[in-house]
């Protein structure tokens, strides 16, 4: 088997160790039969949903992320929150979505196998009204000249290097660009083009925009 497919499977068998540990410990608190916290997550088990917030970070330029944490790389990304990563990565196993394959920058050609999901983001626009649209909407191909093609997204799952689990410390959460740290990554083949994306200046609301990630199984 090979030492990435390797690395990722011990991955995730220590975040479903943790998942229990941190249940021991409270950090997944318990609201009611169905509903949990950890951290500014909030996970649905009825409804397979995750729920957390976000703020919109850039309104114009080059992204590679859709999403990252307040210390990530918030030149290259439209939306930031202030998560843990790994936190998001527990929600994820908890409710039953697999990791099960991952790839190096050496070997980005490679789409991953893993679950997917499909990723909204909702705020209230300048005219109080409620918006919610697939997070594919808020990036733009130059190419194409028009907003990212819909795509269920790939539950990548982070890894560790030297003890150090890698989303918590670059804060890659949500990627245009493939990146082996992040948690989520783009299955389309435009993964592989770093200068393909720009903010949709069309619909992407003013930079410190309060919004929230919706995330639900591909089903």
């Amino acid at each position: 088997m090979p030492k990435i497919i390797i690395t990722v499977l011990l991955t995730c068998l220590f975040f479903n160790i943790l998942v229990a540990d941190e249940i021991q410990n409270s950090t997944i608190k318990k609201i009611n039969d169905d509903l949990y916290k950890i951290g500014n997550i909030t996970i649905n088990k009825e409804k397979r949903e995750i729920i957390f917030p976000a703020e919109f970070n850039m309104e114009k330029g080059m992204i590679e992320l859709i999403l990252c944490g307040k210390h990530g790389k918030l030149h290259e990304s439209v939306l930031k929150t202030d998560i843990v990563p790994s936190h998001l990565q527990v929600a994820l196993l908890l409710l039953g979505f697999g990791c099960k394959q991952n790839s190096d920058y050496q070997d980005k050609d490679k789409i991953s196998h893993s679950d997917s999901l499909l990723i909204f983001v909702e705020w209230i626009d300048s005219l109080n009204n409620i918006v919610n649209v697939r997070i594919e909407q808020l990036a733009y191909n130059l190419i194409r000249e028009k907003e990212m093609m819909e795509t269920p997204w790939i539950f990548l799952g982070s890894m560790f290097v030297e003890g150090h689990f890698m989303a918590d410390i670059e804060e890659s959460i949500i990627t245009t660009y493939h990146d082996p740290y992040s948690i989520i990554d783009n299955p389309l083949e435009t993964r592989n083009n770093d200068v393909l994306y720009s903010v949709n200046s069309k619909i992407v609301p003013s930079k410190g925009t309060k919004a929230k990630i919706i995330i639900r199984p591909n089903n």
